[in-house]
């Protein structure tokens, strides 16, 4: 990317750009997940990591992608306005998607129903 090895651009997020150390420390890291329910049981099955989930990172000029890391299936929504990184999600399913918006960024919804309704 851009002529920078794969380590400088780790670096750079881990260390200048994410709270990674700052949520290490807090015991933060790695709490937020996706459940995934069994229909007929109602048993949690499975729990998909939720890497990145800042409600300030959300605007009015968002954008969606999917990108594989490893082996898995991420959904990365961006503020296309800052560049910020406001969600990441093991997963590409909307029922899923919408459990992580309401589970961990209910004041991002309850702003978005807000201006729909002005």
């Amino acid at each position: 990317m851009f002529g920078l090895k794969p380590k400088t651009v780790h670096y750079w997020y881990k260390e200048e750009i994410s709270d990674y150390r700052k949520d290490i420390a807090a015991g933060n890291w790695g709490e937020k997940k996706i459940q995934v329910i069994d229909k007929s049981s109602g048993e949690v099955i499975k729990e998909k990591p939720v890497p990145i989930a800042k409600a300030e990172n959300f605007g009015s000029h968002m954008t969606i992608d999917e990108k594989q890391i490893g082996k898995k299936m991420y959904t990365i929504m961006t503020n296309a306005q800052s560049g910020k990184i406001a969600l990441l999600a093991q997963t590409m399913k909307p029922e899923e998607l919408k459990q992580v918006m309401e589970h961990y960024l209910s004041q991002v919804l309850e702003e978005v129903n807000r201006s729909a309704v002005t």
